[in-house]
């Protein structure tokens, strides 16, 4: 009788064990992927900030004043086709 005790107790303690020791394992899981859900909200803030600083920066208004100030002469990098050949209409590339 002592003996199933012993090893009823024995084995409850060892459930009891593993059972805390998955759920300390979720635990360090969930703080991982909280983690990696912050850093992911990080990144993509620099993203959307770098794609502000590229629009405000490619403002037609801003090349102009750049171009102005370095006296750079400005030509087209492909000829635009005459309009007078592709009837009266210009096509984009």
């Amino acid at each position: 009788m002592f003996a199933k005790v012993i090893t009823l107790t024995l084995l409850l303690t060892a459930l009891a064990g593993g059972v805390m020791l998955m759920r300390h394992h979720r635990l360090e899981l969930a703080n991982r992927s909280a983690e990696l859900h912050r850093e992911i909200t990080k990144g993509r803030q620099d993203v959307w900030n770098a794609q502000g600083d590229v629009a405000e920066l490619s403002r037609p208004d801003r090349i102009r004043h750049r171009l102005d100030e370095t006296d750079t002469p400005v030509a087209p990098a492909v000829p635009m086709p005459n309009a007078s050949t592709s009837g009266g209409t210009l096509v984009s590339q």
